[in-house]
């Protein structure tokens, strides 16, 4: 997926076990969860079916504007704390 979105997606993995610290208030109830952001806005946070198919989609629709920022206090933080967090070391390549 990086290859079709080069330049324009990143992608981090984040243990939550290991960084339970940026959750914060956050629960994640399922597994796998997927969280898709932009700099300022948060547009899904959920779990999803573990296919490329279904991630691909979200991130698709999130980049052309089909998928409306969620007005979400909490997520906009988390989303904060991925950031300042500089997760750069869980890019997946």
């Amino acid at each position: 997926m990086n290859k079709v979105w080069h330049g324009k997606v990143e992608w981090a993995w984040v243990d939550i076990e290991d960084s339970a610290d940026l959750l914060d208030d956050v629960d994640v109830e399922s597994f796998p969860c997927l969280l898709v952001t932009g700099d300022k806005d948060v547009y899904f946070f959920g779990p999803v079916l573990p296919q490329a198919s279904v991630a691909t989609q979200l991130v698709e629709r999130a980049l052309v504007g089909k998928i409306a920022p969620m007005e979400n206090a909490i997520l906009e933080a988390l989303n904060q704390r991925f950031i300042a967090a500089n997760l750069r070391q869980n890019l997946v390549k």
